[in-house]
Order: structure tokens, then sequence, then C-alpha cells
């Protein structure tokens, strides 16, 4: 970007889609499938005011279609916190992945208070996605905002996207280069907005915070199925010893 728009110069290497448009448009038309035993993950991306949204995408398994992702503006951390506990309480979810960039780090810090475990991301940390289980094996990401895209990427090809023109808009944004140790690098958002002042990316960064780290199969997985109690107890009203007249 600079080289070019600064300098005036050709680039090292060349900006580069990183989403295939046929793995996008075949996603958005796929049916949504996903079997019971499937986590159920929540990605949570984190704005505190302006025009950007905070955004909870829910997925389960190849399913990210089915479940309407929620969005907010104008709201702080706390307001933010309940949210995601209120959407936790209603899908059950396996996994919470949240943005802790920024303000992000308060939204953790109350989920983490009212006793519930979230996942705290760094868009620019060191790249530590689980890519053997979503496929993207083998690339070579520099950090790990990359690798949760290329997790995506991967799964793109088997899983379902909401169909819509703002998330057809926010996939297609996204361009990478190869970076000096031949390493995906996306472009940085800043430089996108550059490009495109009224882009969005609220909703496509929730999405794949959902691959942020591996949630384990099991039975009932993000479902209304059988479940420990909250509170355990021995007392019983109904008993025998206590039904007697």
């Amino acid at each position: 970007f600079v080289r070019i728009r600064v300098y005036g110069v050709f680039p090292r290497v060349g900006e580069m889609e990183f989403f295939n448009s046929e793995d996008i448009e075949a996603a958005m038309l796929r049916e949504p499938m996903s079997n019971p035993s499937d986590p159920f993950a929540l990605g949570v991306d984190v704005a505190r005011y302006g025009k950007n949204s905070s955004v909870i995408f829910p997925r389960k398994g190849r399913d990210g279609q089915s479940f309407p992702r929620q969005r907010f503006q104008g709201i702080n951390t706390v307001q933010l916190a309940d949210k995601v506990f209120e959407a936790h309480l209603q899908y059950h979810s396996d996994g919470i992945m949240v943005d802790g960039g920024g303000v992000g780090g308060g939204v953790v810090d109350n989920i983490r208070q009212k006793q519930l475990f979230c996942y705290e991301v760094q868009f620019g940390g060191k790249d530590d996605t689980p890519h053997a289980v979503f496929g993207s094996a083998g690339e070579k990401c520099a950090n790990k905002r990359s690798g949760m895209y290329g997790a995506s990427r991967a799964w793109l090809k088997h899983g379902s996207i909401p169909n819509e023109p703002e998330m057809r808009k926010q996939f297609q944004a996204i361009k990478y280069v190869l970076n000096k140790k031949d390493e995906i690098q996306l472009i940085s958002k800043e430089d996108m907005l550059k490009l495109d002042p009224d882009l969005e990316l609220d909703d496509i960064d929730a999405f794949v915070l959902t691959f942020a780290h591996a949630l384990a199969s099991h039975d009932h997985a993000g479902g209304e199925g059988p479940r420990k109690p909250l509170v355990e107890h021995e007392y019983d009203p109904f008993s025998a010893e206590r039904m007697v007249a």
C-alpha cells in the first residue's frame, strides 16, 4: 500500500484476494448442516462507539447460517458482556471467543466476572490456530488474525454462511500478501478502510473468531439435552418421608 500510494513504486508482491469468489457463493447457497455433537461456538467482535458494531456470531460445526448473529451499536463493555451471557444461555455455547484488543479486554473481564469462561483472542498475537482441525494444516501465517482467516477459508469449502450482500462484500474485501518469510499476511484493516471508508468488517471478524480455538465434540453440544444441574443437593421435598400426612 505504501510503496504504491506513497512512494509511487511497484510493490514487491501483489495484493491477492484471500477468499475465492466461487467458495463464497457456494457457502451462501449451501444447505446448512450440522451434527448434534458438533460444538457450538460464539465469536464476539468488540466495538465501543462510532459507526462500527459489536457482533456476536454463532456457529455450530459447519453451520454458520441458521443462527442469526447479533449486532449492537453504542453499547459499553458491561452491556455487551450481558448480551454475550444471554446468547450463551440461549444457545448453550461450548466456547466463547472474544476479541481482546483495545476495549475488548473489558468485555473479557466482565464475562469472567459472571463466572463464565471465555477465550481472549489477540488478533496480532502469535498464530496458534488449530489448523489441523479445520483443514488448513500446512499454511504459514504471520499472526493470529491470518491464522483464523486461514482456518475459516478451508472451512468455507464445506460450511454455510448467511446469503447477504454485506457479508459477500466483507469476504471479497479481504486481501493478503506473502511476507519475507513466505507467511500469509492479511492487508491491515486500516489500509482497507483507506481504500473504502464505508467498509465494515465487524461481521466477518466475529465469524473468524469462532475458529480461534478447537472445541471438543460431545453429545447434546449446543443443545437442550440432559446436562448437569447448576445446583446439586440431597434435599427432595417430594421424598416418601416428607410426603407423609
